[in-house]
């Protein structure tokens, strides 16, 4: 990404920045800010989000980190089909995911306690999507769509299983 953002507390809302330091826009909430950086940054990326959103409203803030992580670049295959390694939105942590539809874990806090707490990942279908497992599937939808073969698409176990258009 080109830009990042923060929360200015003087001024109570968040401002997005280039690289530069230059402020490129100013928000009131964090999603609108992030919305205002990926529609710069990464588009598509945006778009799929909104839609996931719009299907499931649960998976809000999620979704925005998960995109947030993606565009970063912070999503790396590991090990063969479905496996990730996924750096932290901060960059200061590496989660070990496992984004095939019968195996799907990661190794993060927020997965650990969706069973146990209801502060954990949201559970769809049985199973639960913290933002590391959302932007796996955000990197294998965009693989998709360039072109590469995914066996047995987790992408399209997760759109099927949750009617989520692709």
């Amino acid at each position: 990404m080109s830009t990042y953002f923060y929360y200015q507390e003087r001024a109570k809302e968040w401002w997005l920045l280039t690289v530069e330091g230059r402020v490129v826009a100013r928000a009131k909430t964090r999603p609108e800010i992030i919305r205002q950086s990926l529609r710069q940054d990464c588009p598509e990326a945006l778009a799929l989000a909104e839609r996931w959103i719009q299907n499931y409203p649960q998976l809000s803030s999620r979704c925005w980190s998960a995109t947030i992580i993606y565009a970063r670049g912070h999503v790396c295959p590991n090990g063969g089909y479905g496996r990730y390694r996924v750096l932290s939105q901060k960059g200061e942590r590496i989660y070990e995911v496992d984004a095939r539809p019968q195996f799907r874990s990661c190794t993060c806090p927020d997965f650990g306690n969706a069973w146990t707490s209801r502060f954990g990942a949201p559970i769809i279908n049985g199973r639960p999507l913290c933002k590391h497992i959302l932007a796996c599937l955000m990197d294998e939808h965009f693989a998709k769509k360039r072109g590469e073969q995914l066996p047995s698409s987790s992408l399209n176990s997760f759109e099927e299983a949750h009617d989520v258009d692709s």
